[in-house]
């Protein structure tokens, strides 16, 4: 199987590449600097994940209504193929003031993700 040497260096890229993974450009909905969570409900698409509902949790009252456009962004493949299945994942909408800057959505692991 090899040695250990280098095994914090291949963790570290790989917990870098899924949080890439996980991130969805979501636009400039916002100018200034805000942050809110959703619950995500996804399904299988034709191409991409879609979500057919999301809900506003906690964050920036501003930002409640980013909810409708967050159903119309591109989630990627997160399916195997066409299947009833449906996940749901809390995700936290990050926008940043600067200008020309837009707001990301990041899906939060299971492991971190807690109810409320």
């Amino acid at each position: 199987l090899g040695s250990n040497s280098g095994i914090d260096d291949l963790v570290a890229k790989a917990k870098l590449e899924l949080t890439v993974l996980r991130t969805v450009p979501a636009g400039k909905l916002f100018d200034g600097d805000a942050h809110a969570d959703f619950l995500i409900a996804l399904s299988p698409g034709d191409k991409s994940a879609r979500a057919d509902a999301v809900r506003f949790i906690s964050g920036m009252e501003e930002l409640r209504s980013a909810g409708e456009k967050l159903k119309l962004l591109n989630y990627g493949e997160m399916f195997p193929g066409p299947s009833s299945t449906r996940l749901i994942r809390r995700a936290r909408l990050s926008c940043v003031g600067e200008a020309g800057k837009a707001c990301v959505l990041e899906l939060i692991p299971a492991s971190q993700a807690q109810a409320q």
